[in-house]
């Protein structure tokens, strides 16, 4: 006999999430007001985001009121199937997790859950006589930072990235210059005429230039702060100066967060600065308490949305320069730059079937191709990896999956592959499931890019909520 739960026990478990909720919000709150009411609190927001750039900011806020040493978060069921447990005593953090809902929409022009329904209601919707519609809803699930859990502490590289040391700058300087370039944004050194004036971006020519009296940090700081103003599109949006430069500084924080350099004194009163004459623009109007950390709040999200649109982008060049490799490009000298998975139901004659595109796990590759319907598998199906550039236009297809079979010699025909750390670990990836479910390979591919497990751990680290 199934368990059935009362109608106490219903309320409580309602009261409770209502509880979560409202406790949810007034942390996010309280990390708003910390940074609108002392501006230098917010670097250190900053910095904990570079960390959680693929989560919403509400989330990232969250985390940060609850544990502003997070480094990487998980539920514990993810925990688990990693085969790392979390320590017993510990407690984890809430979040917002989004799920679908169904909503019933009744005769009468009232709606109300599907969860919540009648029987009755129920049985019409499930006969169709009740019309229902799917909606988006966000409720409180719990994380717990790895510190948290008894993953081994040699492993954390595996999960996120560790920072790179000073000796690096220069390197990563040159990755980003390399990362401006790819996006028609020419970085220039010359002598300018004061050492207090260190760089500038010139829309009209989209170009940016640095004094060439600057050290490696110092060009690191410079540097992405112009990023910033070329990532913001400084001079075609019709915003103020100091939302300009506060928006600069923000993805400024962001890439040498990021990249694990610490942040000098001089970034994060420039930073604070900034902020304090944004505030004050704010302040010249009628603008409410209420309204203007929800102004500030838009400004975060939207300076993480741009991050978070062009960080593999970067790391790809800097890991590159790093690891003194080329970036990988096409025939016409155009860098690939990201990866995915296509699934083709006719691999001969892509036309002849479905192509599903833009898959970014092997594993939901794997499970597309095994769900090909019967009665199309006489096509002889396939799985691709398809690189293309920064705009979205394909530049390889890399056959992989034949069938259900692998050649690896054919991988020695596709450069790309051992070019590209971020290609060569999906290739592997595809291989390594595809041998778990029983899918020949024949021929020899030496996947020995040590680096790449590690190099490219930091873009596993923080998936969006």
């Amino acid at each position: 006999m199934a368990y059935k739960v009362s109608e106490n026990k219903k309320a409580e478990w309602k009261e409770q999430a209502k509880e979560n909720q409202n406790q949810a919000r007034e942390l996010i709150l309280s990390v708003s007001k910390s940074y609108t009411e002392n501006p230098e609190k917010m670097a250190e927001v900053l910095e904990f985001a570079s960390r959680f750039y693929q989560y919403s900011l509400h989330n990232m806020q969250l985390i940060y009121a609850q544990n502003d040493h997070a480094a990487f978060v998980q539920s514990f069921d993810a925990w688990k199937k990693m085969d790392a447990h979390v320590k017993k005593g510990e407690r984890g953090m809430k979040i917002w997790v989004p799920v679908k809902q169904t909503i019933l929409i009744l005769s009468d022009g009232q709606t109300v859950p599907l969860s919540e329904a009648s029987e009755e209601q129920k049985k019409g919707y499930y006969n169709g006589y009740i019309e229902g519609k799917k909606v988006l809803r966000f409720k409180i699930g719990t994380v717990f930072d790895i510190a948290q859990t008894d993953f081994p502490k040699e492993r954390y590289p595996e999960l996120y990235s560790m920072g790179y040391s000073s000796a690096e700058h220069a390197q990563i300087v040159e990755g980003l210059i390399k990362f401006c370039e790819s996006l028609g944004c020419n970085v220039f050194t010359r002598d300018l005429p004061t050492i207090t004036g260190r760089g500038y971006y010139q829309p009209s020519s989209n170009q940016i230039v640095l004094n060439s009296l600057l050290e490696d940090t110092q060009r690191l700081s410079t540097l992405s702060h112009e990023i910033g103003h070329m990532l913001e599109q400084h001079g075609k949006r019709e915003i103020s100066s100091a939302q300009k430069e506060f928006e600069a500084d923000c993805i400024s924080v962001l890439i040498q967060s990021h990249y694990g350099i610490e942040l000098t004194d001089s970034r994060k009163g420039h930073l604070a600065e900034h902020y304090k004459l944004f505030e004050r623009e704010m302040a010249g109007s009628d603008t409410s308490q209420e309204d203007k950390i929800k102004h500030v709040e838009d400004v975060l999200d939207a300076s993480m949305k741009v991050f978070r649109q062009y960080a593999d982008q970067m790391d790809e060049y800097v890991k590159n320069a790093i690891e003194n490799r080329p970036i990988a490009v096409d025939f016409d000298n155009k860098p690939i730059l990201s990866f995915s998975f296509e699934v083709n139901e006719c691999a001969e004659f892509p036309s002849m079937g479905n192509t599903y595109s833009n898959i970014m796990s092997a594993q939901e590759a794997l499970k597309i191709f095994e769900n090909i319907p019967d009665y199309k598998k006489n096509f002889v199906g396939g799985i691709n990896l398809v690189g293309k550039t920064s705009s979205g236009e394909q530049l390889e297809t890399i056959p992989i999956v034949n069938g259900r079979s692998i050649d690896l010699d054919m991988l020695h025909y596709y450069p790309v592959v051992k070019e590209n750390l971020q290609a060569e670990k999906m290739v592997k990836e595809l291989v390594d499931e595809a041998r778990k479910e029983n899918y020949s390979t024949y021929g020899k591919y030496d996947f020995s890019n040590s680096a790449s497990e590690n190099i490219l751990a930091g873009n596993r680290r923080r998936r969006a909520i």
